[in-house]
């Protein structure tokens, strides 16, 4: 007579913590470069009188960096797996 069938090997909590970790900067990511982006460019607003071209710029280049921030975050996420 056979034994229980064994179970299968189980993934390391951590790793399982740290997918999730990653996984939920994502948005974070992003608020956080477009704030920065923002206020660099509010910056140069109050330094340079350019109302509003500098927080404009500066939130799009922010948003930019911040959306190749999570590509990068989600391709590591897919090779890791």
């Amino acid at each position: 007579m056979a034994g229980p069938d064994p179970k299968p090997p189980r993934r390391p909590l951590l790793k399982d913590w740290s997918g999730a970790w990653q996984m939920s900067s994502i948005g974070f990511t992003l608020v956080i470069c477009s704030a920065i982006g923002s206020g660099i460019g509010y910056w140069v607003d109050n330094r340079w009188h350019t109302s509003p071209m500098g927080i404009a710029i500066g939130f799009l280049f922010g948003t930019a960096a911040g959306f190749l921030e999570m590509f990068n975050i989600v391709k590591k996420a897919n090779k890791d797996d």
